[in-house]
């Protein structure tokens, strides 16, 4: 086994050095971004010839002018184009440069053989859920922030989380130690490593076929190139195993879910699981929500925490609008209700309500997970629902910064966003107008555009930090030097285009990890191979947003080391070697499994695992005959291993019991005659397990003279050895492999020599360092944090030179700082809040330099200001506001050319006109010497005039009827 593993560990670091197979793309082209305000002629001077032979290197168009984006292009012919790039992409003017690569529409799909058997992922007719385009989005795992998603499941039978395409993606609880019988997370429940068996109450989940299923749809391991995939490639998968289907079972068992939930959030994801959904497969037919008040209201706390929960309806094709049903037909938002669609967008078999069951999702032939290894094709709401709960799980992995973040800090509103992803995001189906809420079926493409929607634009991928190791490398001819790359971004979603290093030997070499297919981020490491020992060399890497500073790093002696197996254990085992080569070969001992079934074999499957849970034997469901004795033979390596049989049905191999005439039986031996281990009883239920070990003959032990538990009586080892080390668990370097204790451990303290309580024989720092500072709290610079005094307390006062009551001593202000100004009360600029008088008081007067009166001294107006004008009241100017005579008195007149006193030179009419004393024939108003009608329409247009009027014949000053009785009696009069 080791020799395989070898052999992929050389694979994966060749696959990832320098000479990978680079994408496809157009030879001879190279694209560059050129840094602001630099031209991409320096290119062509700088490398149009390199040591005297011509690249052709030229300019062939601008892309982006705007972002200074070029396309040149060179002769591959005559220079090497990969060299050229790596020379280009080194040039102080260039921001990036890359080859133009070849571009292809694509559609993600795993490398898993039975993908196309999984119609519900991608299907010629276009009636499947889209997953093939949600995967070139993403294929779960985490939230953009870096929280691991979990999807819950609870069933009545538990589910084979062992399943060879489950096991990738189970979840187990990293906050508790298996079989310590404490609750070391402190959720209330001990010993919870695997989930949570509500009525064992322990951790003991049953390998249920349904739930196997069940959980396959949600997250089957993808791209594992093993069976089929889930609608999640990578998810973290939660067993709880429900027992028996009570209302009070549910209850519980939805408990564990909302449990871990509510702690993550409370912890800030230090403790609990990130649980984003639960599925139920399960539920009572026509059940009335009414009678379930507890249950149904149970929705709306999971929703609280974040938690969205899928239910299948039932399989009956009745209107659970009508009929009822639980839970698909309660009413909390957070309760999704689905039924079943065919390859044709057809339901036929199952429920469906326009009120209640929320949409349609692929669950008739669908082909997913059974057995312990195999694949089988089934059908039910039981696989519609948790398709939707790990479409949930997909929207939630999304590159959305914003989501992430809102799903911590408001798990509600989170968990409502997402429901409405998965409902608005449905493929409408006539099949399903007016059969449910949405009238659509399931398309977690569609949802997760529109997450994506609702995001803000991504954040910059910015370098943080980079940490560099270095070891020694065999790549099965010598030994190199090595440097592992240890990076940190500013977001969880960035990856590293290109890692760069230089050292005299080498130039500098940049790997295209993009172009590799290589994913660096903020979870994982790349290790560069191949280098010179006793080589220092410096490091740095390119995001899309920028580049790290750099850092060096000196390899290792390495020609020094001597590869080989450095296993005692191992037969070909090299005491003399001093780095392991992976060819270490391992004793095996021949054993033989024999079953003999009842009479319903096909019920009977199993697996081995070894010590590390990888499966490395089994036997599928449907495989055995009735009443026959099957043997199974291989040579086992040393260590030790589990075996798993299990019964589809659930009885074991208890065939008496149902009819059969004999019970089935089962054991293993090795090729000693020693019985490893053999059935107990009969009927072991839906599957039992057997832990055994295989170990060399002879008397076996210890056989290393420097271990704890070296024993000079064994004849073989046994891997049994321990070595010495610190065994005290409160010590700084406690650690759990030690055997027995060396005296070499060492506790916490205060490390720092600039703190108060430095303590020199602190092994490691226990955060209690205090520093020296200022410790009266009656000080302007009190530390709350100060471990000691330093003397460098100030105390306040006022601490502003130009006040009045400036402290020099003062640390800081009080305060009570007065400022100089004017202190008395009846100057205009009088400043009550002045400490001391400054001189510069001024006091009112006029002070307008317009003014008779005006004062220069004046500080303000106080109102008295008078003004020039004419002061004579006869002129037509008078002012009787002036306060001085400006001599612009101007006398008045009439000033009517009409009138008989018309005075040309009046400034102004002073109302004295008048009209009769010139007139010498009265009545002649127009002068001709005759009083006829057009004297007449005189008079008749002046009639009414009050004043001095022309027609006023009787001078009584207005013109009325008295004035037309002395013109009638003038009519027809000729002037003298």
């Amino acid at each position: 086994m080791k020799h395989a593993l070898f052999a992929f560990i050389v694979a994966l670091c060749c696959t990832f050095t320098l000479s990978a197979q680079e994408t496809p793309y157009v030879h001879g082209d190279i694209l560059v971004k050129m840094k602001s305000g630099k031209s991409v002629d320096i290119l062509i001077s700088s490398f149009g010839e390199i040591r005297g032979v011509q690249t052709g290197l030229k300019v062939d168009k601008p892309l982006s002018k705007l972002s200074n984006i070029f396309l040149l292009q060179m002769d591959p012919e005559r220079y090497d184009e990969t060299s050229l790039l790596h020379k280009i992409q080194s040039h102080p003017a260039v921001a990036a440069a890359q080859f133009n690569h070849l571009i292809e529409e694509r559609a993600t799909l795993p490398n898993d053989p039975s993908i196309g058997t999984q119609w519900h992922h991608v299907d010629g007719t276009d009636n499947d859920i889209d997953s093939d385009l949600a995967w070139d989005i993403t294929t779960g795992g985490t939230t953009s922030n870096g929280d691991e998603i979990v999807v819950c499941v609870l069933e009545g039978g538990g589910a084979n989380y062992n399943h060879t395409d489950l096991i990738a993606n189970h979840w187990t609880n990293a906050g508790e130690i298996a079989g310590n019988g404490i609750d070391d997370d402190g959720n209330g429940y001990i010993d919870d490593v695997n989930g949570w068996n509500t009525t064992a109450l322990n951790d003991n989940i049953a390998a249920g076929g349904h739930g196997t299923a069940v959980s396959g749809m949600i997250g089957a391991k993808g791209n594992n190139n093993n069976g089929g995939s889930g609608v999640n490639w990578d998810v973290k998968i939660m067993q709880v195993d429900m027992g028996g289907l009570t209302e009070a079972g549910v209850i519980a068992a939805y408990e564990y879910p909302y449990t871990m939930r509510n702690l993550y959030n409370t912890t800030n994801g230090a403790s609990g699981a990130f649980v984003v959904a639960t599925n139920a497969s399960w539920g009572i037919d026509n059940g009335n929500p009414a009678n379930y008040p507890l249950w149904c209201a149970y929705y709306d706390d999971l929703g609280a925490v974040g938690i969205l929960n899928c239910g299948a309806t039932a399989n009956n094709n009745v209107n659970i609008d009508a009929v009822g049903d639980m839970p698909t037909a309660c009413g909390s938002d957070y309760m999704i209700s689905v039924t079943a669609t065919n390859s044709s967008d057809v339901r036929t078999f199952s429920g469906y309500g326009a009120t209640t069951i929320d949409l349609g999702a692929p669950g008739e032939s669908v082909y997913l997970p059974s057995g312990s290894s195999a694949y089988s094709s089934t059908s039910g709401t039981s696989f519609a629902s948790p398709c939707v709960a790990g479409a949930i799980a997909m929207v939630y992995s999304a590159p959305c910064t914003d989501l992430a973040a809102l799903s911590l800090s408001n798990p509600l509103l989170a968990a409502s966003q997402v429901r409405g992803y998965i409902l608005n995001g449905v493929d409408p189906v006539p099949n399903l107008v007016g059969e449910c809420v949405t009238g659509g079926r399931l398309n977690v493409r569609n949802a997760i555009d529109l997450a994506l929607l609702d995001c803000g634009p991504l954040p910059a991928c910015n370098p943080v930090s980079l940490n560099l190791s270095t070891d020694c490398f065999f790549d099965g001819v010598s030994v190199t030097g090595s440097i592992t790359v240890d990076v940190q971004m500013s977001e969880n979603f960035c990856e590293v285009q290109t890692i760069c290093y230089n050292s005299i030997p080498s130039g500098l070499v940049c790997i295209d990890l993009v172009a590799a297919g290589y994913s660096l981020d903020n979870n994982n490491t790349y290790t560069i191979t191949g280098l010179d020992s006793n080589t220092s060399y410096d490091v740095y890497y390119t995001t899309t947003d920028g580049t790290s500073t750099t850092s060096s790093i000196t390899t290792g002696d390495c020609a020094a080391e001597i590869p080989g197996c450095t296993d005692p254990v191992a037969v070909n085992y090299n005491s003399a070697a001093t780095l392991d080569d992976g060819s270490c070969i391992y004793p095996c001992i021949d054993v033989t499994l024999t079953i003999l079934t009842d009479c319903w074999g096909g019920e009977v499957s199993w697996d081995i695992t070894d010590d590390g849970g990888a499966v490395i034997a089994s036997v599928a469901g449907n495989t055995y005959g009735n009443q026959v004795t099957n043997t199974w033979s291989q040579c086992l390596d040393y260590g030790c291993y589990t075996f798993n049989i299990y019964d589809d049905f659930g009885d074991g191999l208890a065939g008496i019991a149902s009819g059969c005439s004999t019970d089935g039986d089962y054991d293993m031996t090795d090729s000693f005659g020693n019985v490893l281990f053999q059935m107990g009883a009969s009927n072991y239920g839906s599957g039992t397990s057997h832990a055994f070990c295989i170990t060399a003959p002879g008397d076996p032990g210890c056989m290393d003279t420097t271990a704890c538990n070296y024993d000079s009586a064994a004849t073989t080892d046994d891997g049994s050895c321990t070595y010495p080390g610190c065994t005290d668990l409160v010590a700084c370097n406690y650690s759990a492999a030690a055997g027995c204790d060396d005296g070499s451990c060492t506790y916490p303290g205060c490390q720092d020599s600039a703190a108060c309580n430095f303590n020199a024989a602190a092994g490691c720092n226990d955060g209690s360092c205090v520093y020296p500072g200022c410790t009266d709290s009656a000080a302007c610079n009190y530390s709350a944090a100060a471990g000691c005094d330093n003397g460098s307390c100030t105390y306040p006062g006022c601490n502003d030179s130009a006040a009045c009551n400036f402290n020099v001593a003062a640390g800081c202000n009080d305060g009570s700082c007065t400022y100089p100004g004017c202190m008395d009360s009846a100057a205009c600029n009088y400043d009550s809040t002045a400490g001391c008088n400054d001189g510069s008081c001024v006091y009112p007067g006029c002070d307008d330099s317009a003014a008779c009166n005006f004062n220069v001294a004046a500080g303000c107006n106080d109102g008295s200001c008078v003004y020039p004008g004419c002061m004579n009241s006869a002129a037509c100017n008078y002012d009787s506001t002036a306060g001085c005579d400006d001599g612009s008195c101007i006398l008045g007149g009439c000033n009517d050319s009409t009138a008989c006193n018309y005075d040309s030179s009046a400034a102004c009419d002073d109302g004295s006109c008048e009209y009769t004393s010139c007139i010498t024939c009265a009545g002649d108003f127009d002068e001709n010497g005759v009083i006829d009608v057009q004297d007449l329409l005189i008079l008749l247009a002046d009639f009414g005039c009050s004043g001095t009027c022309i027609a006023d014949l009787d001078n009584d000053g207005g013109t009325a009827t008295s004035d037309i009785l002395v013109f009638l009696g003038l009519f027809g009069s000729i002037c003298p």
